[in-house]
Formats: structure tokens, sequence, C-alpha cells
């Protein structure tokens, strides 16, 4: 398979337990590689809505990159994320581990985020809720 999201919206995990889609594509034969990268751009590809799209959505990308937008600030469909870059939404993880290691190790990983920021918030730190 070229390109899935993973680790968005799932609706069946609790929040903060949505690293077990993450766990379970790489239980089920994906490497690691791939799976961080549905996690990260891959997913905005996938899930980015048809305005991103041709030549408008290039303008639309290069006008965010110099943060001179003209659409809100809307995290759902009206800025990037996935990469870090200027003008995209500012998503982030740090993990303890091996995510490159084998299989365990790669769980152990992902289930202990020890950082997350969402859109430039941050609601974990040092492994501790934050109020974002």
């Amino acid at each position: 398979m070229d390109n899935i999201a993973c680790g968005g919206d799932t609706g069946v995990f609790a929040h903060g337990r949505n690293a077990l889609e993450l766990v379970l594509m790489r239980q089920l034969g994906a490497g690691w590689e791939r799976v961080l990268s549905w996690t990260t751009l891959g997913g905005w590809k996938c899930v980015r809505g048809m305005e991103w799209e041709g030549e408008e959505g290039k303008q639309m990308l290069a006008d965010a990159e110099k943060c001179q937008c003209d659409h809100a600030l809307d995290l759902e469909r009206g800025v990037p994320f996935g990469v870090i870059r200027k003008g995209w939404a500012a998503d982030i993880i740090a993990l303890e581990g091996l995510v490159d290691g084998d299989f365990g190790e790669f769980k152990k990983a992902v289930e202990r985020a020890s950082f997350v920021m969402k859109g430039g918030r941050v609601y974990k730190r040092d492994g501790q809720a934050c109020d974002g």
C-alpha cells in the first residue's frame, strides 16, 4: 500500500491511546519508516481537502510557508501538517526508545511519548499531561 493516514481522528481509541494504531500497522508488517510517514506528511496527503490540489494548491502551500495565508487558521483543513516547516501546523511528539528496532522496541517507543504538541500548543511534557 503506497499511502494511508493513521494517528489522526481514529475514533475507536481513547484519547492518548491512538499509538495502538501505529503498533497494529507495524505488527501487520509495515516498516517503521512507512508507519511514521503515514502519521506525518503521508497522513496529510490522504486527508487534505481538494483545495490543496493542482496549481492553486501549490500556491496555497507557498503562501502558507511565507505565512501569507488569506484563509483562517483552521487546523482541520486550512493549514498543512506533516512536516516541520514554517507555516505548517506544529504537531510534534518526542518518543523514548528505538523506533527502528524490532516490533517490541517500536511498540514501547510509540507508547511512551514524553512530549506532545498539537497546533503549537504543548499537551504533554516530561511524560505528564499539560493543560495545553
